[in-house]
């Protein structure tokens, strides 16, 4: 639907965190084993619109995140509980992209001061699989995920489960 729709937006939309990951990390590309959700980002100021095109999906739920200025998306009838968080990145005192609190004004304290994106990181975006899903990476999607899990991001990680918050070392 995004995809189709991408001409509406004043801003790209792209894949995040995990799911950057296993765009890039993984073969053939697709979730990591121990993720549990698709995580999608866009500015700020264009998560509305793409909330408006999401929300007439008749095949997703939705309601507001309540950690971050976000949305989580879960498929209607199904005993999957896959979801899908779409975040909007705030761009706040550091001049850098963050997770920001729901009301879009602060920056997120656990996971916004880490997971941050600079304006030439996200300033285009490239097609990128997903399972059998076109998605889009950010143009400095590598740059990110090595600031976040180390200069072998694509071969070790260490990776922040979301219960706990604790890092462990994955091998690829």
């Amino acid at each position: 639907t995004l995809n189709k729709e991408q001409s509406k937006l004043k801003d790209p939309w792209f894949a995040f965190a995990g799911t950057l990951l296993g765009a890039l990390r993984s073969h053939p590309p697709g979730m990591m084993r121990w993720d549990d959700d698709i995580d999608l980002a866009v500015k700020a100021s264009s998560l509305e619109d793409v909330h408006n095109i999401l929300k007439l999906n008749p095949r997703l739920n939705w309601k507001r995140h309540g950690q971050f200025l976000a949305y989580k998306y879960f498929l209607v009838n199904t005993s999957r509980q896959a979801a899908i968080d779409f975040f909007g990145l705030g761009k706040i005192g550091s001049g850098r992209w963050h997770l920001v609190k729901p009301n879009g004004n602060d920056i997120e304290k656990n996971l916004g001061p880490t997971y941050y994106m600079e304006d030439v990181e996200i300033e285009s975006v490239t097609p990128c699989r997903f399972w059998d899903m076109d998605l889009q990476c950010p143009s400095g999607g590598l740059a990110f995920l090595q600031r976040l899990y180390g200069e072998k991001a694509l071969s070790r990680a260490s990776v922040r489960n979301h219960s706990g918050g604790r890092f462990r070392p994955i091998d690829m």
